[in-house]
């Protein structure tokens, strides 16, 4: 098994496996030439993950999955991306959110209109925009806030 040391933007240099790679063809809206990242732990019991490229350490995004900010979320993945993520089963794609955090941290937000969808077992993921639904690209983080909270006090 071969790993690749690389420079991330909140871990400094770790080593990944190259079996952890995740390609985007396209790369991601505003960052086209960014093809290759990796998913990285924000820490135990953390809702959050990191997606670092590893060819720039200063791309990285914060995502969380929609689910945990809004647990009715529903997408509807078109047969043009299911076939470009090679999408064959239904457990084998993971959804994601991208969260901007801001201060103050009442004010932070999250993508729900442009999920980044992802197939576990190819490794190929893309940023989709939502034609159907009322998603915004700037919905509160309120739902995890409250649950943060409700976690706080067990």
């Amino acid at each position: 098994m071969s790993y690749l040391r690389i420079t991330t933007k909140f871990f400094g240099e770790i080593d990944i496996s190259e079996k952890c790679l995740i390609h985007f063809d396209k790369g991601l809206p505003g960052f086209p030439e960014e093809k290759q990242f990796v998913l990285l732990s924000h820490g135990e019991g953390s809702p959050f993950v990191i997606l670092q490229s590893t060819g720039n350490l200063e791309v990285a995004f914060i995502l969380i999955s929609p689910f945990t900010v809004m647990p009715h979320y529903e997408i509807q993945i078109t047969d043009s991306v299911k076939q470009e993520l090679k999408i064959q089963e239904t457990e084998d794609v993971q959804v994601w959110s991208i969260v901007v955090l801001r201060e103050p941290i009442s004010e932070s937000t999250v993508n729900l209109k442009a999920p980044v969808i992802l197939n576990t077992k190819m490794n190929k993921a893309q940023q989709v925009i939502l034609e159907k639904g009322d998603y915004s690209t700037r919905h509160p983080l309120v739902i995890l806030q409250s649950n943060a909270e409700q976690g706080a006090g067990e």
